[in-house]
């Protein structure tokens, strides 16, 4: 589909003015009381497109993480008030100093291909998350860790450098199984087979996976809890937005995950169909690559910011359903969140002078800024297909630039095609869209050399803050350290933040006991079941 022809019906109505409106979204199916919760059936979802990768080491989009979730279950889990509850560990003991964090397993964990789940097995993907071989996006969590040892079959103590807030937090990750991954080479990870045919150890475990078509889960048989109710989960890749919001309709698929805001009022008013909003922590920004010279000064990147109609994106694009932000941090994360800095309203004048101050003025009457040189101010915005805000929002944007004389030109590319460039830093600027951390630390996206700091920003103020805050245990210190940092990004725009979405669920009315929230849109999917129609015996 021609992605400027689509995007026409939501531009024409961000001038009308229209879909600001915001509706309840909350509609409970219909009750049968008499009924406890069914096994079995297929709980079949829609998606917009394929994981790529299913190695917790390498995996970098939010879908695969949220996939991950399903199969796997790590020494703790956030739950939904940011704090850490047992999983797989039964409980975690600190020594003296508080630099040793031990965590006690459960001794009934079985690994999906029937082995022993164990401390040695936490030990391995440690080794493997800091191999210097391994181009693993999440390094900087491991920074404060100076080791982790299996004590016996069910004990592993990790060692760290000093104290912090997020010692749970960054030795949680999700572990992967000695035995399969230690007759692998790390060299060789990206071909690894289990990055397509994981062994997992949660409540459910991958059966086949058809790339850029399915994935089918079922039941994991070797699951030490309760089986989840349904028999098969399947993922349907349809990149599509009209065609898995049909399939919703029609009933044959259960559930899609985000719903574009346009067609709220419409899924609102089908009584087969129930709306649950997942908290703001999607957002939108533009990341500029700093080693292109036209965008590594701070007043060009200020005017880009400046120049932008923020309001088109959440009263627009996204009807209502979102929220201006201005800092990397999602508001979830109440008390780092810097609620004090102001997104910028649309100001063409300042945006011209910042422009001016930089030496970039029209020199020959032809609409676009120039240098001194001659040198026009003119890159791309990349973003991907399949996403109608980002397809439409990008088309926003360089409508807009183009009225303070910036030449931005569009490329929409399939996800992940954009993705493998923007890392590989063929860009000039990247309209993204990121399933915020719900934690404050922004050492991966901000500190010089971090896995998600695609625009290689580096600022040593900003490096030694961040290094500071990660060691303060007291949230009232770490909460002013981090607000300086995001005060510092505000100023200096390495990345400029558009909105934060409030992602809508749909899901299909006969689903029961559905909890999606920011944590994960299939938050405890093993206990979700499917309610029978009125009219069959019970």
């Amino acid at each position: 589909m021609n992605s400027s022809a689509y995007g026409r019906p939501l531009l024409l109505l961000l001038l009308l003015g229209l879909g600001a409106c915001s509706r309840s979204t909350e509609k409970a199916p219909p009750e049968r009381t008499d009924l406890a919760p069914i096994a079995g059936g297929t709980f079949t979802v829609a998606v917009d497109s394929d994981p790529g990768t299913l190695n917790p080491v390498l995996r970098a989009g939010a879908f695969a993480g949220n996939v991950l979730g399903l199969l796997n279950e790590g020494l703790a889990r956030m739950n939904s008030d940011l704090e850490f509850q047992p999983e797989v560990a039964r409980y975690w003991s600190w020594s003296d100093d508080g630099l040793t964090l031990t965590y006690h397993l459960r001794p009934d964990v079985r690994w999906s291909d029937g082995e022993p789940f164990g401390a040695r097995d936490v030990e391995a993907t440690y080794r493997l998350q800091v191999d210097p071989r391994i181009p693993s996006p999440r390094r900087s969590n491991f920074d404060n860790i100076v080791g982790c040892t299996a004590v016996d079959d069910t004990t592993v103590a990790f060692r760290f450098a000093q104290r912090g807030p997020e010692m749970i937090f960054n030795s949680a990750f999700t572990v992967l199984p000695a035995h399969v991954i230690d007759d692998l080479d790390p060299e060789d990870i990206q071909r690894w087979p289990i990055n397509r045919r994981p062994v997992s150890n949660g409540p459910f475990r991958l059966v086949e996976w058809v790339a850029n078509e399915r994935l089918v889960l079922e039941r994991n048989p070797y699951y030490y809890g309760p089986a989840p109710y349904f028999d098969r989960v399947v993922f349907r890749i349809v990149p599509e937005s009209a065609t898995r919001l049909l399939q919703l309709e029609i009933g044959e698929v259960d559930m899609v995950e985000s719903v574009s805001q346009k067609d709220v009022q419409r899924l609102d008013e089908n009584p087969n169909i129930q709306l649950k909003r997942m908290g703001p922590r999607h957002l939108g920004y533009l990341v500029y690559n700093l080693d292109n010279p036209l965008l590594d000064d701070a007043r060009v990147r200020n005017a880009i910011s400046f120049a932008i109609d923020r309001r088109a994106f959440v009263d627009g694009l996204l009807f209502g359903y979102g929220r201006l932000i201005a800092s990397p941090i999602t508001p979830i994360v109440r008390w780092a969140y810097h609620d004090g800095l102001e997104p910028h309203d649309r100001d063409l004048e300042r945006s011209r002078r910042l422009l001016a101050d930089a030496g970039w003025v029209d020199r020959d009457g032809d609409g676009v800024v120039e240098d001194a040189e001659g040198t026009p101010l003119r890159f791309t915005i990349k973003t991907r297909t399949g996403d109608p805000v980002r397809e439409n929002g990008v088309l926003v944007v360089r409508n807009n630039l183009r009225e303070v004389g910036i030449d931005a030109r569009v490329r929409m590319l399939e996800l992940s095609a954009v993705l493998g460039q923007v890392r590989e830093g063929d860009f000039d600027v990247y309209m993204g869209q990121v399933s915020a951390r719900l934690s404050p630390d922004l050492s991966s996206s901000f500190a010089t050399g971090g896995g998600f700091n695609f625009g290689h920003y580096s600022n040593p103020e900003v490096d030694r803050l961040i290094a500071l805050a990660r060691t303060q245990i007291e949230r009232d210190e770490a909460a002013r350290t981090w607000k300086r940092v995001q005060e510092i990004l505000y100023e200096e725009q390495p990345m400029t933040m558009l909105y934060a979405k409030d992602p809508l669920v749909a899901i299909r009315s006969d689903i029961r006991d559905a909890t999606p929230n920011f944590l994960s849109p299939y938050e405890d999917l093993d206990r979700w079941w499917r309610q029978p129609s009125p009219d069959s015996n019970p």
